[in-house]
C-alpha cells in the first residue's frame, strides 16, 4: 500500500447485525488482514500450507505499526497483548 494503494471494505461489516458489535478498530483490523490475505494469494506458492490452505503472516508489531498504535497504548497480559 506504500504507492498510494487503497483498501476495500466489505459491505457486510456494516449490513450484517452480527458485525454491528465490532468497533471501528476491529473492522479496520479485518480490512488489513484481508489485504494480507490478498497478498498471500498473489504469492500462494510461499503462503500455502501442506494441506493447500492459504495463510498470512502478520505480527503484532506489524499490526501496531499499520494501525498507528504505540507501545504506550497497548498493555501486556501474560498470554496476549491488548490495545
Amino acid at each position: 500500500m506504500e504507492n498510494g494503494g487503497h483498501f476495500q471494505v466489505q459491505k457486510e461489516l456494516f449490513k450484517i447485525p452480527a458485525f454491528f458489535k465490532l468497533d471501528y478498530g476491529s473492522q479496520w483490523l479485518y480490512v488489513f488482514m484481508l489485504d494480507r490475505a490478498k497478498l498471500s494469494q498473489i504469492n500462494k506458492e510461499k503462503f500455502t500450507d501442506e494441506d493447500g490452505k492459504l495463510f498470512i503472516i502478520y505480527t503484532i508489531e506489524q499490526v501496531m505499526e499499520d494501525m498507528r498504535f504505540t507501545p504506550n497504548r497497548c498493555y501486556y497480559d501474560e498470554k496476549i497483548r491488548k490495545c
